[in-house]
């Protein structure tokens, strides 16, 4: 799925192996607020992240460490 700019957006599964993390990880941290990007979609309360801003907080974090 992509949003109206054409960045892709994932599902909870699909940032999961994109952060290789379990899914149930990553539906708690976007639950929680902890992850860039995350939203819900309509009432169904399903999750979506966008990966551009997903990508854009690691390279931020990663920048920091070195």
């Amino acid at each position: 799925m992509r949003d109206l700019d054409g960045s892709p957006i994932l599902t909870i599964q699909e940032a999961a192996a994109f952060l290789s993390l379990h899914p149930q990880t990553v539906w708690r941290m976007c639950h929680s607020g902890k992850l860039p990007g995350a939203f819900r979609i309509g009432g169904t309360g399903r999750w979506r992240i966008k990966k551009d801003i997903l990508e854009r907080d690691i390279k931020t974090r990663t920048d920091v460490v070195k």
